[in-house]
């Protein structure tokens, strides 16, 4: 992959111009690689989508086989600087049902920033390759944000909430993240929470520093995949610990080498299910939940040669 220098920001803010961004392939290669070279500013930046909910929106705009990289960085969680790979401005409806196909973004402070509102929606993320960066996506009150597949690796968050009053609704397949310090931060928020939902995702932590998974007031959905250490010391005193309306985690695989003492930390107002496979029964054993709504939480789990699961343990859930 050849990197080609990128020393000045792009703009993409004509109102109604629905612009596609894409690699046109010369030489073979079939992603083509800017290098972002200053540490701050941003590398692109969109505001083009016509600001009304009540729009017929093109289809076909956003990006497609590019690589953005912030001065060469290859370094875990980032490199620092304030800089970032998208920038989706407020003025109008930033990029609004754009699909960003085949596209990475590795080095930066963020790789993709979008804080807008509502009017903000309907953005999707199509095998995106988010490696080294500071965060990777950071949101306010757009949604949804389709993730579709790719990979998060070696950044401090992958998700984070921007503001106190940020509710976003991300909704994610089969995607895959490891070596992260969080993968969704919301503790910026304070009134409503917002919407992680994670169907056969891959959460893999390499030890117990990076084994908090998810954090903070957001209504969590997980259906299947597998939430795992590989190694570490010591104990990991919870892999979810949120607050958000709901907390819903079906049919997943859970592992750790060493003692998790509760899966989830279930605060206040949060109610809803934890159930799935446990493969190392030694460390990871009931009661499973604690926190100030622990009792509102139910449980289901089946252990590695266990013959029998064990029985539901039902929490009395609000009117």
């Amino acid at each position: 992959e050849q990197f080609y220098p990128f020393p000045a920001e792009a703009l993409e803010r004509t109102l109604n111009k629905y612009p596609l961004i894409e690699y046109y392939e010369t030489s073979g290669e079939t992603q083509g690689c800017l290098n972002f070279t200053p540490t701050t500013g941003s590398a692109i930046f969109v505001d083009y989508a016509e600001n009304s909910v009540n729009t017929t929106f093109a289809s076909a705009h956003g990006m497609k086989n590019i690589h953005l990289i912030n001065n060469n960085c290859t370094t875990a969680l980032g490199c620092g600087g304030t800089a970032s790979g998208i920038e989706v401005g407020t003025t109008n409806a930033g990029d609004s049902n754009a699909e960003y196909n085949n596209v990475a973004l590795s080095g930066f402070n963020i790789g993709y920033r979008n804080l807008g509102t509502q009017n903000h929606f309907g953005v999707v993320f199509i095998n995106p390759q988010i490696f080294f960066n500071g965060i990777g996506f950071q949101v306010h009150q757009v949604g949804p944000i389709s993730i579709f597949g790719g990979s998060c690796v070696s950044n401090n968050k992958v998700i984070a909430m921007a503001f106190t009053d940020s509710i976003p609704n991300i909704v994610a397949t089969a995607m895959d993240c490891f070596n992260n310090t969080l993968i969704v931060d919301a503790t910026n928020f304070t009134t409503n929470a917002g919407n992680f939902e994670c169907d056969a995702c891959h959460f893999e932590a390499s030890n117990q520093n990076q084994g908090l998974f998810i954090t903070g007031k957001v209504s969590v959905v997980l259906k299947g995949g597998v939430a795992e250490l590989d190694g570490g010391v010591g104990t990991l005193a919870t892999m979810f610990n949120v607050s958000g309306e709901n907390f819903f985690a079906d049919k997943m695989t859970f592992s750790s080498p060493i003692v998790i003492t509760n899966l989830l930390t279930a605060g206040s107002p949060v109610e809803g299910t934890i159930g799935g496979f446990i493969r190392n029964p030694t460390n990871i054993a009931a009661p499973f939940v604690t926190g100030t709504n622990a009792a509102k939480i139910y449980t289901n789990f089946i252990s590695w040669g266990a013959t029998t699961p064990t029985p539901w343990v039902l929490a009395k859930l609000s009117a």
